[in-house]
Formats: C-alpha cells, sequence, structure tokens
C-alpha cells in the first residue's frame, strides 16, 4: 500500500556491500512492496585501517556499477539513488570529494562513528552492538573524561559539516546510544551548548539533519537520534529533516516511521526532505508537492 504521508523512501541503507545483511536488489524489492518511490543506498564508504563494517576499497566500483544496473533495471518502478555514508575523522579519513568524484554520488550522509583523541590520536568506536567496547573506549583513550569525549564528538561533526560539507547529517546525537545516562548527562549544559553549536553550522551550511529511527527499532535506544528536543529545535531553526531508518535488512526499510511521523507532528514538522529531479525538496508531510531544500 503506498503511503500518503509524504514518506515515499529512505535515504540511508546499508546493504552487504559494509555491514548490511542482503543484495540491493532484496532492498529495491521491499522498497517498492512498501510502495516507496525512492531508494538511497548509502553502505559505509571505505576508509584507511581495516575494519570490520566499511566498504572494501576494492569494492567500490563493483558497488556503484550494482547501484546503476539496478537504476536501469528499475526505472519505471521506483527512483534508485547511489550515495555513501561517510566517515569524517580529522587527519585519517578521505576527503569526501574524492568519493563524490569517482563515483558520481546523487549526494552524501557525513557521519561520526570514531571519536579521535585530540592528543594521543587514538579512536574511540561509539558505534556497534558493544557497550563492553563503548565503556571501554571511554576508559583507555579518554581516561573517563567523559567532558572532553562529548566535546570531541560534537566538535568533529562541526568541523565535517565545515570542511566536508555533506548533504546529510547522520544519527546527530548517537553518542547516547551506549550512555544511557551512566557517563554523561545528555540534558547537561555542556552537552546543549555543544548541540546548540552543531546546529548553527548545519543551519548556516544548509545541511539536512537526519531523523534515524534504527536505534529504537534495534532496541538500543529509547530515543530518536537526534532527540525529540532537537527535533523541535530544529523545526524552530528552520533546518530540513529527513527520516530515514538505517536500514540494515529490508526489512527494516520503514522502521518505526509511522510512530515517528506521529511524533514529529506532534513536534510540529510539516515538511521532510525528499528527492524529486535530482535535488533534494521539502515536502508536506500530508501531499506530494515540494519545493527546493534549503
Amino acid at each position: 500500500m503506498k503511503r500518503d504521508s509524504g514518506i515515499t523512501g529512505n535515504y540511508h541503507t546499508h546493504t552487504r556491500y559494509s555491514d548490511g545483511k542482503e543484495e540491493p536488489q532484496a532492498f529495491v524489492e521491499q522498497a517498492i512492496r512498501l510502495g516507496f518511490t525512492h531508494l538511497g543506498f548509502t553502505d559505509h564508504a571505505p576508509v584507511t585501517f581495516a575494519n570490520k563494517w566499511s566498504m572494501c576499497w576494492g569494492d567500490l566500483m563493483g558497488y556503484q556499477q550494482k547501484i546503476h544496473l539496478l537504476q536501469r533495471e528499475y526505472a519505471d518502478r521506483i527512483t534508485i539513488l547511489c550515495s555513501l555514508e561517510i566517515d569524517y575523522i580529522p587527519g585519517v579519513s578521505v576527503p569526501f570529494s574524492h568519493f563524490q568524484r569517482v563515483l558520481s554520488l546523487d549526494y552524501t550522509i557525513g557521519g561520526v562513528h570514531l571519536v579521535r583523541h585530540p592528543e594521543s590520536g587514538q579512536l574511540w568506536f561509539i558505534d556497534g552492538g558493544s557497550e563492553e567496547e563503548y565503556a571501554a573506549g571511554l576508559e583507555e583513550i579518554f581516561h573517563h573524561n567523559t567532558d572532553l569525549a562529548v566535546r570531541c564528538f560534537y566538535q568533529q561533526q562541526i568541523e565535517m559539516l565545515q570542511q566536508e560539507r555533506p548533504d546529510v547529517l547522520a544519527h546527530f546525537d548517537k553518542l547516547k546510544m551506549h550512555n544511557k545516562g551512566r557517563y554523561f548527562n545528555d540534558d547537561s549544559p555542556l552537552v546543549h551548548t555543544l548541540q546548540k553549536q552543531l546546529l548553527q553550522v548545519a543551519k548556516k551550511q544548509g545541511t539536512i539533519v537526519e531523523i534515524n529511527t534504527r536505534g529504537i527499532y534495534k532496541g538500543r535506544c529509547k530515543e530518536l537520534y537526534p532527540s525529540e528536543r532537537l527535533i523541535r529545535c530544529c523545526v524552530e531553526e528552520k533546518i530540513p529533516l529527513m527520516l530515514s531508518s538505517d536500514a540494515h535488512l529490508p526489512e527494516e526499510l520503514n522502521g518505526h516511521f509511522d510512530e515517528t511521523l506521529y511524533i514529529m507532528k506532534q513536534i510540529g514538522v510539516k515538511e521532510v526532505v525528499g528527492f524529486s529531479d535530482g535535488k533534494f525538496v521539502l515536502t508536506p508531510l500530508s501531499m506530494g508537492a515540494g519545493r527546493l531544500a534549503g
């Protein structure tokens, strides 16, 4: 059944090319069953060190070719977009422009999953399924200096927006996922100040802020990324918002969408970002027409 909410696609999707679990075609077929008109593939871009979650450098062109093949095969049924979720790590990550140039991406998603200590250069992995790894990194790398760790996370995102200018900012406050109120207070004046600074930069740069539902439907977080308070701030500041599930399986493509749409409407969100004619557009939640985002 086609949705009439204005949410006609998912723009944050991971396949077996990175840390997803299925071939891209399986996601396309599920998106069509859901009545989606758009599907954006955003596997994790390769990084400069070995890991279990990003794409291998040798798979990069094969990924592009696969997405282009699906674009042609399903052209009369759904619009398929080729993108990457690109990590930003100061002094370590590859410039976003390299991937944009090599793959001619339709858009870019910028994210911070590894927080770099400003002096040692060690990387604290804040994502994944291991709370133990999160706690160990905070202890071994930041020596439980949570103020420094929190500051580095948000300042790294600010630097990413200023230097790399991604179209979309992924999971704004994901640092809270494994925190669960144990190591730092997510409602502290420091956190609020850093979040406000990040929002100001996002507004200035015209960055789209993603409302990411994955933490909730995977049972890892009780809140959306970003929180309802931050979504309200985006509405007040007229920062464009995009609803995405950060799907790693086809059945996750619309994960927690209906519940999140209700929350968004209660907060006062009237428009969400979609894609049309090669551009991001702002679309009323209850209508199909859009205007240029930003």
